[in-house]
């Protein structure tokens, strides 16, 4: 693993929440063309995942004082969401970062700062109770804006969701709350269930990027790109939290994720990434939605020979001198739209800090 990468990830983090001069620059010019103007959100999916990568190499960082880095730059991020941000949680995707907080607090836990344990763990039982009350369509499917009005579910959402909550529910079981635990696991359960029977493309074998439910017709509308990568992305991370914790009982989901695994394999290019959306062979690749697959192959048991080709692929030619991976396909804006604009942002880098965690372990 690259050292800089760690450095330039925790610096991207800070950015998320006190944005540099540049940062500020970009967001206006976006205002000024009617592209901004959103509220910052330091919870929102790229810290989610951001996070997710750093914790992922917290363990496996080349020196001590790396890993303390990490988690200290962890730490400052959720202080000062708790703190500045009064612990605002405004979106579905911003439950993915309480994952990370999870993986933080045990890592707390375990150095004795049970002070800070004692914040983080009340802030993970919040996140826990804003992903299972939040609102869901007929069938019981997280809607992912209900502030809009409609009834949408985002294979982002599904896996955050899903990711998240298989994640919870093991970690409630740690401090024995089995009722709790159980919630959080046939929650998760029926997300996936629900994506599998209205959210795949049944030629390709591949997801939408979303679909909507019609209660009346007993039936659901694809929407977006067919095989969108990020989209594949969350929804098989999501899977395998999931069958992480899995008893060995649902062979129906189990059974869907060995087929999906085999339908995106067919897709890997030659240098071992996947294209911004995979039926795109000859299109740009994705260095975020290729980090994302990777690991989530990797976690069932998938061939650590084709997640190293990734991950030198990316420190070879996208990993600039500072330690930024390049490459990775900007914020979808809405559904089917993908400007194609790459570089490096928070999501290629914790993409690719995902990969150096789950590959220094094997």
């Amino acid at each position: 693993m690259n050292p800089q990468a760690v450095t330039a990830g925790c610096a991207q983090l800070t950015d998320l929440r006190i944005p540099s001069a540049g940062a500020r620059a970009k967001a206006l010019a976006k205002q000024l063309v009617g592209r901004g103007g959103a509220e910052r959100d330091p919870m929102f999916w790229p810290a989610g995942l951001l996070m997710l990568g750093l914790s992922a190499v917290s363990g496996t960082a080349p020196s001590q004082a790396q890993s303390e880095m990490i988690d200290e730059a962890l730490c400052a991020h959720f202080d000062w969401w708790l703190t500045r941000d009064h612990g605002l949680l405004r979106h579905i995707d911003d439950v993915l970062a309480g994952t990370a907080l999870m993986e933080l607090t045990k890592r707390l836990s375990a150095r004795g700062q049970q002070e800070t344990v004692a914040r983080f763990h009340t802030a993970v039982s919040r996140i826990g109770r804003y992903c299972l009350e939040a609102p869901r369509d007929a069938l019981g499917a997280i809607i992912y804006h209900p502030v809009r009005g409609d009834h949408k579910i985002f294979a982002d959402g599904v896996g955050q969701t899903a990711l998240f909550l298989s994640r919870y529910s093991q970690y409630c079981l740690l401090r024995s709350d089995a009722e709790e635990a159980a919630r959080a696991r046939e929650l998760a359960q029926a997300q996936l269930h629900l994506f599998r029977r209205f959210g795949m493309d049944a030629r390709s074998g591949l997801p939408y990027h979303a679909y909507e439910y019609r209660e009346a017709a007993d039936q659901a509308d694809g929407l977006g790109i067919i095989g969108w990568g990020r989209a594949v992305g969350w929804l098989m991370m999501g899977l395998a939290a999931y069958f992480i914790s899995d008893d060995g009982t649902d062979q129906e989901l189990r059974r869907w994720y060995e087929e999906l695994q085999a339908c995106v394999r067919s897709y890997v290019r030659r240098n071992g990434l996947f294209s911004w959306a995979l039926p795109c062979m000859a299109g740009p690749t994705d260095t975020s939605a290729s980090g994302m697959i990777h690991w989530a192959m990797a976690c069932a048991g998938g061939d650590a020979a084709s997640l190293a080709q990734a991950r030198q692929t990316i420190e070879a030619q996208f990993l600039d001198n500072r330690g930024h991976v390049l490459g990775a396909l900007s914020a979808c804006e809405d559904i089917g739209v993908h400007r194609q604009v790459y570089g490096a942002y928070p999501w290629g880098q914790g993409a690719y800090l995902l990969l150096c965690g789950m590959g220094d372990k094997e």
